[in-house]
């Protein structure tokens, strides 16, 4: 019988590397974004109450349904942030469903964000914005740069800065209603073997030294850079992301990465 296994995050927290790193067992296909023309529309319809539950899990049915119920593997899932908004349906369809919560420190998410990704992510909010209330009357195209959820500010940076708060915010809550379930600082993972190794041993999965060292180096970034963020991006940062940041025990220290790890 196929495992189903969702990974939920924020974006541009290694769930990337993760599925990569999973889909080196024979028997596991884990995809990264599945279907994600299909699912960044309907995870922001959902969240602006423009479609029903019912709704989503019809078009979840097409997609990832299908997909599980095609697969010959042992485990079969999605590493993406964009089914972090469709927990609640995801859930009831996959009552049997193991999820993981990826967290990274926020800093690092909204500077990769604004810095890397750059207009394919809230650089313009006001066709969202015109759409979702009804100024606009055509939705705009399945492209990633349009389809995010709309915030509560005006600024491209704050709200980057609010989708980490936010998303991290609604995933803690949906996960109220889910049963098997672990969640994972990016940093700590990459840092400890044994948290792979726990890992991999809840999936049923066996762990491997080469499999901890995959996860030494970012995936799919062509030239490693940390840019830290302004004293002034700081401070629009905490005055946002303050809370989330404390729960999840991040201090006001940031780290600089170096992409060196001990093995």
């Amino acid at each position: 019988m196929t495992q189903p296994v969702f990974i939920v995050s924020s974006g541009r927290s290694g769930t990337a590397a993760l599925a990569r790193l999973l889909n080196t067992f024979d028997d596991v296909e884990m995809h990264h974004e599945y279907a994600v023309q299909y699912m960044q529309p309907t995870a922001v319809r959902y969240y602006h109450g423009l479609l029903s539950i019912k709704d989503v899990i019809d078009v979840l049915w097409q997609t990832h349904g299908a997909g599980f119920y095609y697969t010959e593997s042992k485990i079969w899932g999605d590493c993406s942030n964009k089914i972090s908004w469709l927990v609640p349906a995801l859930s009831w369809m996959f009552p049997q469903a193991k999820w993981i919560q990826v967290v990274r420190d926020g800093r690092k998410v909204v500077s990769s964000f604004y810095n890397k990704l750059k207009d394919e992510c809230y650089s313009d909010q006001d066709v969202m914005a015109g759409w979702v209330d009804n100024s606009i009357v055509l939705a705009p195209p399945p492209e990633k740069k349009y389809w995010w959820n709309v915030s509560p500010y005006d600024t491209q940076f704050e709200s980057i800065c609010w989708h980490w708060k936010e998303i991290h915010e609604t995933i803690e809550a949906d996960f109220e209603q889910v049963d098997d379930k672990r969640t994972i600082r990016l940093e700590d993972l990459v840092a400890d073997s044994y948290i792979l190794a726990d890992l991999l041993k809840w999936l049923d999965l066996e762990y491997s030294p080469e499999k901890f060292h995959m996860l030494q180096r970012p995936y799919n970034v062509h030239t490693p850079k940390d840019t830290m963020l302004t004293d002034e991006q700081l401070e629009k940062f905490w005055n946002i992301c303050s809370a989330t940041m404390a729960h999840f025990g991040y201090d006001e220290e940031e780290y600089e990465m170096t992409y060196e790890h001990p093995v």
